[in-house]
Protein backbone atom coordinates (compact mmCIF):
# COMPACT_ATOMS: atom_id res chain seq x y z
CA UNK A 1 0.00 0.00 0.00
CA UNK A 2 1.55 3.11 -0.83
CA UNK A 3 1.61 5.76 2.38
CA UNK A 4 0.66 9.60 1.79
CA UNK A 5 -0.13 11.86 4.74
CA UNK A 6 -3.28 13.17 5.83
CA UNK A 7 -4.75 16.06 4.48
CA UNK A 8 -5.30 19.05 6.45
CA UNK A 9 -8.98 20.83 7.40
CA UNK A 10 -10.23 23.73 8.58
CA UNK A 11 -9.83 25.11 11.82
CA UNK A 12 -12.89 23.69 13.87
CA UNK A 13 -14.80 25.70 16.45
CA UNK A 14 -13.30 24.57 20.58
CA UNK A 15 -16.07 24.87 22.68
CA UNK A 16 -15.32 27.52 25.63
CA UNK A 17 -12.33 25.99 27.81
CA UNK A 18 -13.84 27.97 30.60
CA UNK A 19 -16.71 24.35 30.58
CA UNK A 20 -13.37 22.26 31.55
CA UNK A 21 -13.92 22.16 35.41
CA UNK A 22 -15.52 23.66 38.08
CA UNK A 23 -13.30 26.85 39.12
CA UNK A 24 -11.83 26.11 42.48
CA UNK A 25 -12.86 29.43 44.56
CA UNK A 26 -12.87 32.73 43.00
CA UNK A 27 -10.44 32.25 40.15
CA UNK A 28 -10.20 34.56 37.37
CA UNK A 29 -7.97 37.26 35.93
CA UNK A 30 -6.44 38.86 39.74
CA UNK A 31 -5.13 35.07 40.32
CA UNK A 32 -3.40 34.73 37.11
CA UNK A 33 -1.69 38.05 37.33
CA UNK A 34 -1.30 36.95 40.89
CA UNK A 35 0.42 33.35 39.44
CA UNK A 36 3.01 35.83 37.37
CA UNK A 37 3.71 37.50 40.37
CA UNK A 38 4.38 34.42 42.41
CA UNK A 39 6.49 32.99 39.78
CA UNK A 40 8.93 36.09 40.48
CA UNK A 41 9.35 35.49 43.83
CA UNK A 42 11.22 32.97 45.87
CA UNK A 43 9.60 29.62 45.91
CA UNK A 44 8.74 28.85 49.92
CA UNK A 45 9.01 25.48 50.91
CA UNK A 46 5.33 23.25 51.05
CA UNK A 47 4.08 21.62 54.25
CA UNK A 48 3.69 17.18 53.24
CA UNK A 49 0.08 17.79 52.87
CA UNK A 50 0.79 19.94 49.60
CA UNK A 51 1.34 17.25 47.35
CA UNK A 52 -0.92 18.66 45.26
CA UNK A 53 0.48 21.79 44.91
CA UNK A 54 3.92 20.49 44.39
CA UNK A 55 3.30 18.61 41.86
CA UNK A 56 1.60 21.69 40.16
CA UNK A 57 4.70 23.19 40.33
CA UNK A 58 6.73 20.40 38.89
CA UNK A 59 3.88 20.46 35.73
CA UNK A 60 3.64 24.37 35.54
CA UNK A 61 6.42 25.49 33.55
CA UNK A 62 5.60 22.38 30.83
CA UNK A 63 1.49 23.40 31.71
CA UNK A 64 2.78 27.16 30.09
CA UNK A 65 5.20 25.73 27.20
CA UNK A 66 1.71 23.84 25.70
CA UNK A 67 0.53 25.13 23.03
CA UNK A 68 -3.01 24.63 21.28
CA UNK A 69 -4.17 21.60 19.72
CA UNK A 70 -3.38 21.71 16.31
CA UNK A 71 -6.03 22.26 14.14
CA UNK A 72 -5.22 20.23 11.03
CA UNK A 73 -4.99 16.39 10.68
CA UNK A 74 -1.55 16.41 10.13
CA UNK A 75 -0.67 13.15 11.80
CA UNK A 76 3.38 14.17 12.89
CA UNK A 77 1.66 17.69 14.07
CA UNK A 78 -1.17 15.76 16.44
CA UNK A 79 1.17 12.88 17.84
CA UNK A 80 3.99 15.51 18.54
CA UNK A 81 1.01 17.95 20.43
CA UNK A 82 -0.33 14.32 21.99
CA UNK A 83 3.20 13.96 23.11
CA UNK A 84 3.71 17.36 25.20
CA UNK A 85 -0.09 17.24 26.28
CA UNK A 86 0.80 13.23 28.03
CA UNK A 87 3.48 14.88 29.21
CA UNK A 88 2.37 18.01 30.71
CA UNK A 89 -0.61 15.18 32.27
CA UNK A 90 2.10 12.53 33.90
CA UNK A 91 4.01 15.44 35.44
CA UNK A 92 1.03 17.39 36.78
CA UNK A 93 -0.28 14.23 38.52
CA UNK A 94 -3.48 15.23 40.25
CA UNK A 95 -3.02 18.36 40.00
CA UNK A 96 -4.49 18.34 36.30
CA UNK A 97 -7.65 18.53 38.37
CA UNK A 98 -8.59 21.81 39.49
CA UNK A 99 -11.13 20.64 42.05
CA UNK A 100 -7.83 18.52 43.81
CA UNK A 101 -6.13 21.40 44.23
CA UNK A 102 -9.11 23.74 45.70
CA UNK A 103 -10.12 20.39 47.63
CA UNK A 104 -5.89 20.55 49.37
CA UNK A 105 -6.11 24.52 49.85
CA UNK A 106 -9.19 23.93 52.74
CA UNK A 107 -6.74 21.67 54.59
CA UNK A 108 -3.19 23.33 54.15
CA UNK A 109 -2.79 26.94 55.68
CA UNK A 110 -0.59 30.14 54.68
CA UNK A 111 -0.85 28.94 50.56
CA UNK A 112 -4.48 30.40 49.40
CA UNK A 113 -2.69 32.70 47.30
CA UNK A 114 -0.62 30.34 45.84
CA UNK A 115 -3.68 27.59 45.46
CA UNK A 116 -6.14 30.04 44.16
CA UNK A 117 -3.47 31.19 40.81
CA UNK A 118 -2.53 27.16 40.57
CA UNK A 119 -6.24 26.27 40.04
CA UNK A 120 -6.85 29.23 37.75
CA UNK A 121 -4.15 27.91 35.87
CA UNK A 122 -5.09 24.56 35.31
CA UNK A 123 -8.43 25.43 34.54
CA UNK A 124 -7.77 27.52 31.82
CA UNK A 125 -4.93 25.63 30.46
CA UNK A 126 -5.70 21.71 30.93
CA UNK A 127 -9.26 22.85 30.35
CA UNK A 128 -8.73 24.00 26.77
CA UNK A 129 -6.12 21.35 26.03
CA UNK A 130 -9.10 19.15 27.10
CA UNK A 131 -11.27 20.65 24.69
CA UNK A 132 -8.52 20.37 22.15
CA UNK A 133 -7.69 16.71 21.75
CA UNK A 134 -11.06 15.72 22.15
CA UNK A 135 -11.64 17.67 18.48
CA UNK A 136 -8.41 16.43 17.31
CA UNK A 137 -9.40 13.16 18.11
CA UNK A 138 -13.00 13.27 16.58
CA UNK A 139 -11.73 15.46 13.53
CA UNK A 140 -9.27 13.15 12.69
CA UNK A 141 -11.52 9.69 12.74
CA UNK A 142 -14.04 11.80 11.24
CA UNK A 143 -11.39 12.56 8.01
CA UNK A 144 -10.61 9.15 8.14
CA UNK A 145 -14.25 7.38 8.36
CA UNK A 146 -15.67 9.55 5.70
CA UNK A 147 -12.15 9.70 3.38
CA UNK A 148 -12.68 6.12 3.29
CA UNK A 149 -16.20 5.59 2.68
CA UNK A 150 -16.39 8.58 -0.30
CA UNK A 151 -13.54 6.24 -2.04
CA UNK A 152 -15.10 3.52 -2.50
CA UNK A 153 -14.16 1.20 -5.37
CA UNK A 154 -17.59 0.19 -6.21
CA UNK A 155 -17.27 3.73 -8.00
CA UNK A 156 -13.96 5.14 -7.09
CA UNK A 157 -10.52 4.48 -8.97
CA UNK A 158 -6.98 4.45 -7.21
CA UNK A 159 -6.72 8.16 -7.39
CA UNK A 160 -9.80 9.03 -4.93
CA UNK A 161 -7.91 6.97 -2.08
CA UNK A 162 -7.54 8.86 0.70
CA UNK A 163 -3.92 10.39 2.69
CA UNK A 164 -3.70 7.87 5.86
CA UNK A 165 -0.08 8.78 6.47
CA UNK A 166 3.22 5.65 6.92
CA UNK A 167 1.94 3.20 9.13
CA UNK A 168 4.68 4.30 11.37
CA UNK A 169 3.06 7.25 11.69
CA UNK A 170 -0.20 5.75 12.62
CA UNK A 171 1.61 3.24 15.33
CA UNK A 172 2.75 6.83 16.73
CA UNK A 173 -0.10 8.43 16.71
CA UNK A 174 -1.64 5.41 18.44
CA UNK A 175 1.23 5.14 20.78
CA UNK A 176 0.74 9.23 22.17
CA UNK A 177 -3.43 8.25 22.26
CA UNK A 178 -3.05 5.33 24.59
CA UNK A 179 0.04 7.71 26.88
CA UNK A 180 -2.66 10.24 26.54
CA UNK A 181 -5.30 7.95 28.21
CA UNK A 182 -2.74 6.43 30.91
CA UNK A 183 -1.83 9.81 31.49
CA UNK A 184 -5.80 11.30 32.03
CA UNK A 185 -6.79 12.28 35.95
CA UNK A 186 -9.78 13.18 35.13
CA UNK A 187 -13.54 11.93 33.42
CA UNK A 188 -13.28 14.46 30.63
CA UNK A 189 -9.51 14.00 30.12
CA UNK A 190 -10.13 10.59 29.37
CA UNK A 191 -12.70 11.25 27.48
CA UNK A 192 -11.02 13.03 25.23
CA UNK A 193 -7.87 10.64 25.40
CA UNK A 194 -10.67 7.60 23.87
CA UNK A 195 -11.46 10.06 21.03
CA UNK A 196 -7.91 10.15 19.80
CA UNK A 197 -7.55 6.18 20.95
CA UNK A 198 -10.54 5.32 18.58
CA UNK A 199 -9.12 7.78 15.94
CA UNK A 200 -6.01 5.84 15.90
CA UNK A 201 -7.97 2.68 15.60
CA UNK A 202 -10.14 3.87 12.52
CA UNK A 203 -6.97 5.15 10.99
CA UNK A 204 -4.99 1.41 11.40
CA UNK A 205 -8.65 -0.26 10.47
CA UNK A 206 -8.40 2.46 7.18
CA UNK A 207 -5.10 1.64 6.25
CA UNK A 208 -6.56 -2.19 6.47
CA UNK A 209 -8.89 -1.66 3.90
CA UNK A 210 -6.49 0.09 1.59
CA UNK A 211 -3.90 -2.57 1.17
CA UNK A 212 -6.79 -4.77 0.33
CA UNK A 213 -8.00 -2.49 -2.20
CA UNK A 214 -5.03 -2.85 -3.59
CA UNK A 215 -4.58 -6.50 -3.79
CA UNK A 216 -8.41 -6.48 -5.15
CA UNK A 217 -7.18 -4.34 -7.69
CA UNK A 218 -4.35 -5.97 -8.62
CA UNK A 219 -6.19 -9.24 -9.46
CA UNK A 220 -2.81 -10.82 -8.19
CA UNK A 221 -4.70 -13.65 -5.80
CA UNK A 222 -5.93 -16.70 -6.85
CA UNK A 223 -6.36 -20.03 -5.22
CA UNK A 224 -4.32 -22.71 -7.06
CA UNK A 225 -5.58 -25.89 -7.96
CA UNK A 226 -4.89 -29.21 -5.62
CA UNK A 227 -2.55 -30.78 -8.08
CA UNK A 228 -0.37 -27.39 -8.13
CA UNK A 229 -0.41 -26.59 -4.83
CA UNK A 230 0.98 -29.82 -3.39
CA UNK A 231 3.76 -29.64 -6.94
CA UNK A 232 6.71 -29.31 -4.69
CA UNK A 233 8.32 -27.16 -8.00
CA UNK A 234 5.75 -24.92 -8.30
CA UNK A 235 7.30 -21.13 -7.86
CA UNK A 236 5.70 -19.29 -5.26
CA UNK A 237 2.94 -16.77 -5.83
CA UNK A 238 1.20 -13.98 -3.79
CA UNK A 239 -1.73 -16.32 -2.92
CA UNK A 240 0.88 -18.58 -0.85
CA UNK A 241 2.07 -14.87 1.30
CA UNK A 242 -1.81 -14.34 2.08
CA UNK A 243 -1.63 -17.92 3.98
CA UNK A 244 1.66 -16.49 5.46
CA UNK A 245 0.76 -13.20 6.54
CA UNK A 246 -2.26 -14.58 7.84
CA UNK A 247 -0.04 -16.72 10.41
CA UNK A 248 -1.83 -19.86 8.96
CA UNK A 249 1.05 -21.08 6.80
CA UNK A 250 3.66 -20.19 5.00
CA UNK A 251 2.07 -21.22 1.83
CA UNK A 252 -1.46 -22.63 0.70
CA UNK A 253 -1.96 -26.09 1.82
CA UNK A 254 -5.40 -28.56 1.19
CA UNK A 255 -7.61 -30.57 3.23
CA UNK A 256 -9.89 -33.06 3.09
CA UNK A 257 -13.49 -32.28 3.28
CA UNK A 258 -17.44 -34.48 3.20
CA UNK A 259 -19.05 -33.32 0.28
CA UNK A 260 -22.29 -34.84 -1.24
CA UNK A 261 -22.83 -36.60 -3.91
CA UNK A 262 -25.99 -38.06 -6.04
CA UNK A 263 -26.18 -42.16 -6.59
CA UNK A 264 -27.42 -43.47 -9.43
CA UNK A 265 -30.09 -44.62 -7.63
CA UNK A 266 -31.07 -41.64 -6.31
CA UNK A 267 -29.91 -41.98 -3.17
CA UNK A 268 -26.63 -39.53 -1.84
CA UNK A 269 -24.09 -39.94 0.47
CA UNK A 270 -20.87 -38.31 1.46
CA UNK A 271 -17.68 -38.83 0.02
CA UNK A 272 -13.99 -37.25 0.44
CA UNK A 273 -12.14 -34.39 -1.39
CA UNK A 274 -9.46 -32.83 -1.30
CA UNK A 275 -9.62 -28.63 -1.56
CA UNK A 276 -7.58 -26.15 -0.79
CA UNK A 277 -7.83 -24.41 2.49
CA UNK A 278 -10.94 -21.75 2.85
CA UNK A 279 -8.93 -17.83 2.74
CA UNK A 280 -11.70 -15.95 3.34
CA UNK A 281 -10.36 -14.92 7.06
CA UNK A 282 -6.84 -15.36 5.84
CA UNK A 283 -7.28 -12.36 3.67
CA UNK A 284 -8.68 -10.27 6.37
CA UNK A 285 -5.95 -10.78 8.65
CA UNK A 286 -3.02 -10.54 6.30
CA UNK A 287 -4.47 -7.31 5.44
CA UNK A 288 -4.41 -6.06 9.07
CA UNK A 289 -1.17 -7.44 8.89
CA UNK A 290 0.37 -5.48 6.61
CA UNK A 291 -1.46 -2.17 6.66
CA UNK A 292 -1.93 -1.93 10.42
CA UNK A 293 0.53 -4.29 12.05
CA UNK A 294 -2.11 -6.78 13.90
CA UNK A 295 -0.43 -9.01 16.31
CA UNK A 296 1.38 -11.48 14.73
CA UNK A 297 0.19 -13.81 17.47
CA UNK A 298 -3.74 -13.01 16.63
CA UNK A 299 -3.80 -13.55 13.16
CA UNK A 300 -5.04 -17.25 13.50
CA UNK A 301 -8.53 -15.84 15.27
CA UNK A 302 -9.65 -14.88 11.83
CA UNK A 303 -9.30 -18.52 10.03
CA UNK A 304 -12.70 -19.70 11.12
CA UNK A 305 -15.56 -18.04 11.50
CA UNK A 306 -16.26 -19.91 14.78
CA UNK A 307 -12.89 -18.71 15.91
CA UNK A 308 -14.04 -14.72 14.91
CA UNK A 309 -16.88 -15.35 17.04
CA UNK A 310 -14.83 -16.28 20.15
CA UNK A 311 -12.25 -13.44 19.49
CA UNK A 312 -14.67 -10.71 19.53
CA UNK A 313 -16.39 -12.29 22.53
CA UNK A 314 -13.44 -12.79 24.40
CA UNK A 315 -13.98 -16.76 24.55
CA UNK A 316 -11.73 -19.68 23.34
CA UNK A 317 -14.34 -22.33 22.47
CA UNK A 318 -13.05 -23.94 19.09
CA UNK A 319 -9.30 -24.44 18.62
CA UNK A 320 -8.22 -22.25 21.79
CA UNK A 321 -4.83 -20.75 20.39
CA UNK A 322 -6.51 -18.97 17.77
CA UNK A 323 -8.55 -16.68 20.61
CA UNK A 324 -6.29 -16.58 23.40
CA UNK A 325 -7.71 -15.19 26.58
CA UNK A 326 -4.36 -14.08 28.71
CA UNK A 327 -1.75 -11.40 27.80
CA UNK A 328 1.46 -10.12 29.54
CA UNK A 329 1.04 -6.34 30.26
CA UNK A 330 2.01 -3.56 32.51
CA UNK A 331 3.92 -6.09 34.24
CA UNK A 332 1.68 -8.67 34.31
CA UNK A 333 -0.79 -11.23 33.40
CA UNK A 334 -4.26 -10.26 32.40
CA UNK A 335 -7.43 -11.48 30.67
CA UNK A 336 -7.63 -9.90 27.38
CA UNK A 337 -10.92 -8.43 28.28
CA UNK A 338 -10.08 -7.07 31.35
CA UNK A 339 -6.98 -5.55 29.84
CA UNK A 340 -9.12 -4.00 26.88
CA UNK A 341 -11.61 -2.51 29.61
CA UNK A 342 -8.69 -1.02 31.72
CA UNK A 343 -7.22 0.40 28.63
CA UNK A 344 -11.09 1.65 27.36
CA UNK A 345 -10.70 -0.04 23.86
CA UNK A 346 -12.46 -3.32 24.09
CA UNK A 347 -13.57 -5.18 21.32
CA UNK A 348 -17.22 -4.68 19.94
CA UNK A 349 -19.43 -7.19 18.79
CA UNK A 350 -22.51 -7.03 17.22
CA UNK A 351 -25.17 -9.49 16.21
CA UNK A 352 -28.34 -8.61 14.07
CA UNK A 353 -30.17 -5.79 12.50
CA UNK A 354 -28.51 -2.89 15.37
CA UNK A 355 -25.45 -3.77 13.70
CA UNK A 356 -26.10 -1.35 11.07
CA UNK A 357 -26.11 1.60 13.68
CA UNK A 358 -22.42 1.78 13.93
CA UNK A 359 -20.34 0.46 10.63
CA UNK A 360 -17.09 1.55 9.75
CA UNK A 361 -14.34 0.71 6.90
CA UNK A 362 -12.29 -2.14 8.57
CA UNK A 363 -15.24 -3.49 10.87
CA UNK A 364 -15.17 -7.52 10.67
CA UNK A 365 -18.31 -9.12 8.79
CA UNK A 366 -19.96 -13.04 9.25
CA UNK A 367 -21.97 -13.71 6.62
CA UNK A 368 -24.59 -16.48 6.37
CA UNK A 369 -25.09 -17.16 2.99
CA UNK A 370 -28.88 -18.18 3.05
CA UNK A 371 -29.32 -15.96 6.27
CA UNK A 372 -29.38 -18.81 8.59
CA UNK A 373 -27.26 -20.58 10.27
CA UNK A 374 -25.30 -23.14 8.51
CA UNK A 375 -25.14 -27.06 9.88
CA UNK A 376 -21.27 -26.26 10.54
CA UNK A 377 -20.10 -23.43 11.84
CA UNK A 378 -21.78 -20.09 13.32
CA UNK A 379 -21.64 -19.02 9.48
CA UNK A 380 -19.38 -19.29 5.89
CA UNK A 381 -18.01 -16.53 5.45
CA UNK A 382 -15.57 -13.81 6.73
CA UNK A 383 -15.57 -10.24 5.06
CA UNK A 384 -14.25 -7.03 5.73
CA UNK A 385 -16.02 -3.89 5.51
CA UNK A 386 -14.76 -1.97 2.90
CA UNK A 387 -17.34 1.12 3.13
CA UNK A 388 -20.45 1.69 4.35
CA UNK A 389 -23.23 4.62 3.64
CA UNK A 390 -25.47 4.74 6.99
CA UNK A 391 -27.91 6.91 4.89
CA UNK A 392 -28.47 4.34 2.31
CA UNK A 393 -27.84 1.44 4.48
CA UNK A 394 -25.39 -0.24 1.65
CA UNK A 395 -22.42 -1.99 3.16
CA UNK A 396 -19.51 -2.72 0.53
CA UNK A 397 -17.10 -6.01 2.05
CA UNK A 398 -14.08 -6.79 0.51
CA UNK A 399 -13.76 -10.52 0.13
CA UNK A 400 -11.23 -13.09 -0.53
CA UNK A 401 -11.99 -16.83 -1.93
CA UNK A 402 -14.88 -15.99 -3.71
CA UNK A 403 -16.25 -17.59 -6.96
CA UNK A 404 -19.05 -14.43 -7.81
CA UNK A 405 -18.83 -10.88 -6.92
CA UNK A 406 -17.33 -7.83 -8.52
CA UNK A 407 -14.12 -7.70 -9.60
CA UNK A 408 -11.98 -4.68 -11.16
CA UNK A 409 -11.67 -3.09 -14.50
CA UNK A 410 -8.53 -1.64 -15.53
CA UNK A 411 -8.32 1.72 -13.96
CA UNK A 412 -9.05 -0.03 -10.45
CA UNK A 413 -12.64 0.90 -10.43
CA UNK A 414 -15.56 -2.04 -9.93
CA UNK A 415 -16.58 -3.61 -13.87
CA UNK A 416 -19.67 -1.76 -14.55
CA UNK A 417 -22.43 -3.22 -17.81
CA UNK A 418 -23.06 -0.76 -20.57
CA UNK A 419 -25.64 0.99 -19.55
CA UNK A 420 -23.26 1.57 -15.94
CA UNK A 421 -24.46 -0.94 -13.74
CA UNK A 422 -22.12 -3.04 -11.15
CA UNK A 423 -21.25 -6.06 -12.91
CA UNK A 424 -21.42 -9.44 -11.75
CA UNK A 425 -18.92 -11.88 -12.85
CA UNK A 426 -17.57 -15.67 -11.56
CA UNK A 427 -14.17 -17.37 -11.78
CA UNK A 428 -13.33 -20.81 -10.63
CA UNK A 429 -11.10 -20.76 -8.63
CA UNK A 430 -11.67 -18.64 -6.52
CA UNK A 431 -10.14 -14.94 -5.77
CA UNK A 432 -10.77 -11.47 -4.24
CA UNK A 433 -14.27 -9.50 -4.94
CA UNK A 434 -16.08 -6.79 -3.40
CA UNK A 435 -19.81 -7.07 -2.45
CA UNK A 436 -22.81 -5.28 -1.94
CA UNK A 437 -24.85 -5.87 0.84
CA UNK A 438 -28.54 -3.78 1.27
CA UNK A 439 -28.72 -2.98 5.29
CA UNK A 440 -32.56 -1.74 5.30
CA UNK A 441 -33.65 -5.18 2.51
CA UNK A 442 -34.56 -7.68 5.07
CA UNK A 443 -36.00 -10.17 2.29
CA UNK A 444 -32.98 -10.83 0.26
CA UNK A 445 -29.98 -13.30 0.95
CA UNK A 446 -28.09 -14.08 -1.89
CA UNK A 447 -29.38 -13.91 -5.30
CA UNK A 448 -26.61 -14.20 -7.18
CA UNK A 449 -26.05 -12.50 -10.90
CA UNK A 450 -28.81 -10.94 -12.60
CA UNK A 451 -29.77 -11.15 -16.37
CA UNK A 452 -26.94 -9.69 -18.57
CA UNK A 453 -24.33 -10.23 -15.93
CA UNK A 454 -25.82 -6.69 -13.92
CA UNK A 455 -24.62 -7.53 -9.44
CA UNK A 456 -27.64 -8.30 -7.82
CA UNK A 457 -27.21 -6.81 -3.65
CA UNK A 458 -26.90 -9.42 -0.63
CA UNK A 459 -29.70 -7.99 2.24
CA UNK A 460 -29.25 -7.65 5.73
CA UNK A 461 -30.06 -11.41 6.40
CA UNK A 462 -26.70 -12.59 5.08
CA UNK A 463 -24.89 -10.19 7.95
CA UNK A 464 -24.73 -12.68 11.14
CA UNK A 465 -22.65 -9.88 13.25
CA UNK A 466 -20.30 -7.19 12.95
CA UNK A 467 -16.76 -6.73 15.20
CA UNK A 468 -14.29 -3.80 15.54
CA UNK A 469 -11.05 -5.18 17.33
CA UNK A 470 -9.12 -3.26 19.88
CA UNK A 471 -6.71 -0.96 19.64
CA UNK A 472 -4.64 -2.83 21.73
CA UNK A 473 -4.92 -5.71 19.14
CA UNK A 474 -2.29 -3.38 17.31
CA UNK A 475 -0.06 -3.74 19.57
CA UNK A 476 3.03 -6.15 20.02
CA UNK A 477 2.03 -8.36 23.10
CA UNK A 478 3.06 -11.63 24.30
CA UNK A 479 -0.15 -13.92 24.83
CA UNK A 480 -1.46 -17.63 26.33
CA UNK A 481 -3.98 -19.56 24.97
CA UNK A 482 -5.66 -19.42 28.86
CA UNK A 483 -6.11 -17.03 31.53
CA UNK A 484 -3.18 -17.58 33.70
CA UNK A 485 -3.55 -19.15 36.97
CA UNK A 486 -3.41 -16.20 39.36
CA UNK A 487 -0.18 -17.00 41.41
CA UNK A 488 1.91 -16.77 38.12
CA UNK A 489 0.45 -13.56 36.86
CA UNK A 490 3.16 -11.87 38.47
CA UNK A 491 5.66 -13.66 36.39
CA UNK A 492 7.25 -12.57 32.97
CA UNK A 493 7.02 -14.72 29.87
CA UNK A 494 10.72 -15.34 30.57
CA UNK A 495 10.22 -15.98 33.98
CA UNK A 496 7.35 -18.53 33.30
CA UNK A 497 9.61 -20.26 30.54
CA UNK A 498 12.44 -20.99 33.39
CA UNK A 499 9.69 -22.08 36.13
CA UNK A 500 9.21 -25.32 35.76
CA UNK A 501 5.67 -25.75 37.35
CA UNK A 502 4.13 -22.75 35.33
CA UNK A 503 5.56 -23.53 32.17
CA UNK A 504 3.79 -26.92 31.92
CA UNK A 505 0.35 -24.83 33.15
CA UNK A 506 0.59 -21.68 31.08
CA UNK A 507 0.79 -22.49 27.23
CA UNK A 508 2.15 -19.33 25.03
CA UNK A 509 0.67 -18.39 21.18
CA UNK A 510 3.82 -17.99 18.89
CA UNK A 511 2.88 -17.64 15.55
CA UNK A 512 6.42 -16.14 13.20
CA UNK A 513 4.97 -16.71 9.65
CA UNK A 514 5.10 -13.84 7.10
CA UNK A 515 5.72 -13.81 3.97
CA UNK A 516 9.33 -13.09 2.38
CA UNK A 517 11.05 -9.91 1.87
CA UNK A 518 11.51 -10.58 -1.50
CA UNK A 519 8.19 -12.62 -2.22
CA UNK A 520 5.72 -12.17 -4.83
CA UNK A 521 3.42 -9.88 -2.44
CA UNK A 522 6.49 -6.87 -1.48
CA UNK A 523 7.57 -7.24 -4.45
CA UNK A 524 4.45 -5.53 -5.74
CA UNK A 525 3.42 -3.90 -2.97
CA UNK A 526 6.90 -2.13 -2.76
CA UNK A 527 7.75 -3.05 0.56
Amino acid sequence: MRDRQIAGQSRRHRPDANRAAQVPQAVGVSNRALARLLSRQPVAELPKLAGTLKRYRAGAPLLKALVPAPTTTDLPAATAWLRSLAEVLRVLGDAADASTLNFESQVVTDHDAEYGAAGADVHEKVGAARWGAQALGERIREQVISGMNRSSVVGHGRADDPALGTLEQAKAFRDQASALRAAASTPELRQAAEACQDAALALLQARSVAEARETWRAGTVQTDTVADVKDPKRARNEMDDVFADSGFNDRQQTKMIKVPVKQKDGTVIEVDKEVVDDWCGMFAAANMFRGAALDKDLRMAFAHTDNVNDFFQYTANVNASRAPLSVWADGRWWSVREYHASRATPRKWVVGPSAATDIRPGDIALIRHGGVKPKKGIANHIVMVESYDPNTGKLVSIEGNVTEGVRPDGDGKAQRTGDDQLKSSSQSPTSTVVEVRDMKDEQETTPGAGPGGVYQERGRRTVYAIGRPSLVDFEEHEYAEQLVPERFRGLSPAEIRAHAQAKSQVKFVTNRNQSPAQGPYHSRAGG
